[in-house]
């Protein structure tokens, strides 16, 4: 309803007012590995995704970009998924043949 379009509208643009303007990977000293560097990228990418959404029309695609930066970030502090470990593990090998 028009409660939770306004609440989300509201939590959105309160990440872009936290994170948008902290996130300059190619300026931050303090990310020291190539890994850190490409996983602040990526969420930073999902972020602005998720901010181009209409909420009022489609949430689920927000919803879904603010999943992949906070599995991107949750990569970065050591979050590990147990289906993307699978397909890391997996993709490396020939199964079947």
């Amino acid at each position: 309803g028009p409660n939770a379009e306004a609440s989300g509208a509201a939590v959105l643009d309160a990440l872009r007012q936290l994170v948008i303007p902290a996130n300059r990977a190619e300026q931050a000293s303090m990310i020291t590995r190539l890994r850190h560097r490409h996983a602040i990228e990526a969420a930073h990418a999902a972020l602005e995704a998720a901010f181009g959404h209409d909420l009022g029309k489609a949430p689920e695609l927000a919803a879904e970009d603010l999943r992949h930066a906070a599995d991107s970030l949750g990569r970065m502090i050591g979050v590990i998924d147990v289906e993307d470990l699978l397909d890391s593990i997996f993709s490396s090998f020939c199964i079947g043949k």
